[in-house]
């Protein structure tokens, strides 16, 4: 019996809560496809081998240098990740790693931080160690594995507003008093090069992201898209280094929660 590959990925915390709520089946990463993202404008997909692994890119237009490139995705259909999150383990441990931890404790104690709520595991009688990155997160204290049933490669502004809705964004009906904002998003168009589209969004300030924003008049009747969502998520954790704008690749991994993980 072949065993099952499992990885780690890193969730924010507004994806951690998604998931746990069962509203995140689906995610989007750019691991893998560092050489069609430098040009992301310059390529186009060609085909992809049997078992998803190997995603062959033809330049447009190509007269001179590669024609073709080969981006390898880091994952198949089948393997198990497992989500990295902020994580602490007993106070008496603070001053170990993870690793050492599990060689002088069987069952060591540890918490989840979800947005601003400190959730134990299971233990309620020891106190809380530090709270370690979700980069340091081992596999046997992860709580959330999912299994990828499916791979596909675009563009990341080709994301529809149902794919939106599967990577865990929803919805929002503004309230009468809630604050929103319209503007205008850089959008990259490929060949026909950056056009501006108009977008909406809430909070108390306007994303860094908007161009003119402009602070609207309470809307009970308006709704802001779950795209819209993803996209301040996306502008939010990619920067100046990869934002929207950029339209990169990405690999879209559709997923299933793995029953007793």
């Amino acid at each position: 019996m072949t065993k099952v590959k499992e990885y780690g990925l890193m969730f924010s915390p507004e994806m951690i809560a998604a998931l746990l709520d069962g509203r995140k089946d689906m995610t989007r990463r750019t691991r893998g496809l560092k050489l069609p993202n430098e040009h992301p404008n310059d390529w186009e997909l060609w085909q992809h081998s049997e078992d998803f692994r190997f995603w062959i890119f033809r330049k447009k237009g190509a007269r001179h240098g590669p024609v073709e490139i080969a981006a390898k995705c880091p994952f198949t259909v089948g393997d198990n990740i497992y989500a990295k999150e902020p994580h602490a383990f007993e106070k008496q441990f603070d001053h170990l790693t993870a690793k050492e931890i599990q060689e002088v404790s069987a069952y060591p104690a540890h918490w989840y931080k979800v947005g601003d709520k400190y959730i134990p595991h299971e233990y309620y009688n020891f106190e809380c160690g530090r709270w370690r990155s979700s980069m340091f997160m081992p596999r046997w204290a992860a709580r959330i594995r999912r299994e990828i049933t499916s791979i596909k490669c675009e563009r990341v502004q080709s994301i529809t507003e149902e794919d939106a809705v599967a990577e865990g964004f929803q919805v929002v009906k503004l309230l009468g008093e809630e604050t929103w904002w319209q503007g205008y998003i850089e959008t990259n168009m490929g060949d026909l090069g950056i056009e501006l589209m108009h977008q909406e969004a809430t909070g108390e300030k306007p994303p860094d992201w908007m161009i003119e924003p402009h602070k609207m008049l309470a809307r009970p009747d308006l709704v802001i898209t779950a795209r819209s969502g993803f996209i301040g998520l996306w502008d939010r954790l990619g920067g100046k280094k990869h934002p929207w704008a950029t339209n990169l690749w990405c690999f879209v991994y559709s997923l299933k929660e793995v029953k007793n993980a």
